[in-house]
């Protein structure tokens, strides 16, 4: 039993510093969040607009709600 739980241990030990590979989204742009509920814990969140958009002259209510 003591084995079976240090070696349960163990694995969430390593599962938690993993590390994957960074992948970028060619012509994305990158979006930093950071956790309010765990310390430390930041997101990239990468969006890929359509074509246009930065130049369009349309407004979203979306636009409106947007996050900062």
């Amino acid at each position: 039993m003591k084995k079976g739980i240090t070696l349960f241990l163990t694995f969430c030990i390593l599962h938690s510093y993993a590390q994957f590979p960074r992948v970028d989204i060619p012509g994305s742009e990158l979006r930093k969040l950071t956790s309010s509920i765990v310390p430390g814990q930041e997101y990239d969140l990468h969006v890929l607009l359509p074509a246009g958009y930065a130049t369009s002259t349309k407004k979203s209510i979306h636009q409106e709600n947007q996050i900062t």
